[in-house]
């Protein structure tokens, strides 16, 4: 005979079709009807296990009764109330790329609490198969692990299916850095440009590429040597390019500038002074690299465009650093070149 069920444990019997039916209370409804959740099975044991799970999430607080939801409608709801709040106008981008682009034409149909490592595993095996990077497979699973752990906090699923996964190792970059007598060789070559402050920062310092472009006068202290970065300039979409805070509070930061660099923003401060009488305007708040007649700054991609104009004819650079433009942050950062 079989062994009686405990309270709370649900229902289950044999259909006539030879299926198994499984159903579970879960309270009552706003209206004081009864909810339930019944599901079905060709094994007794598979039956009876899920609902045994659903039981425990139950337990736990976790809605397991809209069962509804899909993975496509929970990603829009976590881009819009949790990442456009929290993160930064790029990393929204990016993750609403990676879902519009991968996880909803892969995943989106699947219920949020039917997806499974095993899903989750085979999804991104077949993406990178079709020829995505594992580069660019290890970033659409971090998109999903960050979106299912919002989930998790809001309890609509009971695990991270995106934490059980195993990625495709990934190739690292070896980035090629200038040596001292290459970058002094390139900015020799830039000298008396409109860019020679901006190359002479970036390479000294190891700014980022928002960072060098956004530079403001108030951000730099000539007597005492130093330059304070306390922002970023990036392009939002439908704002144009603007100031923002930096990556993290980290990267905030007051910097000693050596010689060169003192150098070659007082000529840029000339410069600029030069360019305010012809343009007949106010004098800028921001360390302009832009010709006058611009009235603004240099945009993200305008200036790797430039970068990319200065290195092609210096044929003792590396191949990557003048084709691929590597931002300049990671291009030089020697002791022995801001000694120099």
């Amino acid at each position: 005979m079989a062994k009686r069920r405990a309270d709370g444990e649900g229902t289950l019997y044999q259909t006539k079709d030879g299926r198994w039916r499984g159903e579970v209370s879960l309270g009552y409804k706003a209206d004081g009807k009864p909810r339930r959740k019944i599901i079905y099975g060709d094994l007794r044991g598979d039956v009876l296990k899920r609902l045994k799970e659903i039981t425990r999430q139950h337990g736990a607080g976790i809605d397991v009764a809209s069962g509804g939801q899909t993975l496509g409608r929970f990603l829009q709801e976590w881009l819009e109330n949790t990442v456009r709040l929290k993160n930064r106008p790029q990393t929204y981008r990016s993750y609403e790329w990676i879902v519009r682009t991968h996880l909803q034409p892969g995943l989106g149909s699947i219920s949020l609490e039917k997806l499974t490592p095993q899903k989750v595993q085979a999804f991104l095996n077949e993406r990178h198969k079709q020829g995505l990077s594992a580069t660019t497979v290890k970033h659409v699973n971090a998109a999903l692990r960050a979106a299912l752990s919002q989930a998790q906090r809001w309890q609509l699923v009971s695990q991270n299916a995106a934490k059980l996964v195993t990625l495709p190792r990934a190739t690292r970059y070896k980035v090629t850095i200038l040596d001292a007598g290459q970058a002094q060789a390139f900015l020799k070559a830039t000298a008396d440009t409109r860019n020679e402050a901006l190359y002479s920062v970036a390479l000294s310092l190891g700014l980022r590429r928002g960072e060098a472009i956004g530079l403001r006068w108030c951000d730099v202290d000539l007597i005492r040597g130093t330059l304070r970065v306390d922002h970023s300039l990036e392009r939002i979409k439908g704002k144009g390019v603007l100031l923002s805070d930096p990556k993290s509070d980290r990267a905030k930061r007051t910097l000693r500038m050596p010689q060169v660099c003192i150098s070659a923003l007082l000529r840029q401060r000339e410069r600029q002074e030069t360019d305010r009488q012809w343009a007949g305007s106010g004098g800028r708040k921001a360390v302009s690299f832009s010709p006058p007649e611009w009235g603004r700054h240099y945009s993200p991609r305008w200036s790797l465009g430039m970068l990319d104009r200065h290195c092609k004819p210096l044929v003792f650079l590396p191949f990557d650093f003048m084709i691929c433009v590597i931002p300049v942050h990671h291009c030089c950062w020697r002791k022995e070149f801001t000694q120099s």
